[in-house]
Parts: structure tokens; C-alpha cells; sequence
């Protein structure tokens, strides 16, 4: 990149090419959840759950599980896709009104719903759901924080800069890398729907 270029534009292409590292970042983790084995499976039948009770007991078989198999874990969290977040949030009870609390009124207590952050999420029984924008559909995942361990090379990306005052020239480039294992796959206990249900 030349020098004389302006400012902004600088900061521009600095800052898109953090936005890559950071989707090049994520879409290495998610293919390292999509490939593990090992890890526990709890098969639904009849398709993604619709009521609260169902999700609730679904939830304690997928932490039991963890428990069980694993070495001291415990579950930390629910990963989901969008469409089964979507699916979980509009549950009803039988007047019509959400059984998720989706604005604050104190009136549900199976959890929460959260549209208003940048990110969506919420929780069922008080255990952080989070939603993974690029999961397949259909996903589904109760895990222990500690049963995948992702190693970043410290500072990274770091900004990295050569110059040649021969020709009145600066290159530019973010760099950095990572490694990521799991010591415990059955800290994870992975959900699966029929498809086409």
C-alpha cells in the first residue's frame, strides 16, 4: 500500500481486513464444533421442541449427560442456530402470551428472550442461550465452556508494516493465528432434529 494514500483510506482497509480475521477466526471454530466427535447426542423425535416444559426437560438430559460423562464439567451454556433461537422465542402459553420474557415485564419466569442487543440471545432457566449466526439449521448444542479450548497467538491480529524508502512505499497486514483442541468432547452435548421436521 503506498504511503501517500490517505488516512482513511488506511483505516479502512485496516479495518476490513480485522472484520476478515475475525470471520476467518470464527468460521475455524465453528467447523471445529461441527466436526468434533466423542461428544454426547441426545436425538429428538417429532422435530424441534415448541413447548417450554419440553425445552426444560430436554435441557437437564443434555446437563445430566455432561455431568455423567464428563470430567468435572459442568453445562455453561445452549448454542443454537437462528431458526431453532426463533423457534424457542415465540413459544406461547394457552392465552397467547410468551411463555420467554421478550419485554421485561416480570410476567414469565422460563426465561428470557433478547432482541435488543446486538447480538440475539437469552436464556432458559437462567442457562445463557447463545446464537451462532452461520450454524446450519437445526443446531443445537448444551456445552461446558472448558470443553473446547481455542489458543490465540497473544495481541493478535497484530498490525505489521514494512516500508522501502527507495520507492516511497508502506505495506500493511494484520496477521495472527491459532490453534484449538478439545481435551473433553463429552462437555458438549449435542442435540439432534429429525430432518424435514
Amino acid at each position: 500500500m503506498i504511503e501517500r494514500n490517505k488516512v482513511a483510506y488506511l483505516d479502512a482497509v485496516l479495518r476490513w481486513m480485522g472484520i476478515q480475521y475475525g470471520e476467518a477466526f470464527e468460521l475455524y471454530v465453528r467447523t471445529f464444533l461441527l466436526g468434533l466427535t466423542g461428544t454426547n447426542t441426545i436425538p429428538v423425535v417429532g422435530g424441534v421442541p415448541t413447548s417450554a416444559p419440553a425445552w426444560i426437560s430436554l435441557i437437564i438430559d443434555a446437563k445430566a449427560a455432561i455431568e455423567d460423562e464428563s470430567k468435572g464439567l459442568l453445562a455453561d451454556m445452549i448454542v443454537v442456530s437462528r431458526d431453532v433461537f426463533k423457534t424457542v422465542a415465540l413459544i406461547e402459553d394457552s392465552t397467547g402470551r410468551p411463555v420467554f420474557s421478550v419485554n421485561g415485564d416480570g410476567q414469565n419466569t422460563w426465561g428470557n428472550m433478547d432482541l435488543s442487543s446486538v447480538e440475539l440471545g437469552g436464556s432458559i432457566s437462567n442457562l445463557p442461550l447463545v446464537v451462532v449466526p452461520r450454524l446450519p439449521a437445526k443446531s443445537c448444542f448444551v456445552a461446558s465452556r472448558d470443553a473446547i479450548t481455542s489458543m490465540e497467538s497473544a495481541g493478535a491480529p497484530f498490525s505489521l508494516q514494512d516500508e522501502n524508502v527507495v520507492n516511497l512505499t508502506k505495506d500493511f497486514s494484520l496477521y495472527g493465528y491459532q490453534g484449538i483442541y478439545s481435551e473433553q468432547p463429552k462437555g458438549i452435548t449435542k442435540v439432534t432434529f429429525p430432518t424435514g421436521a
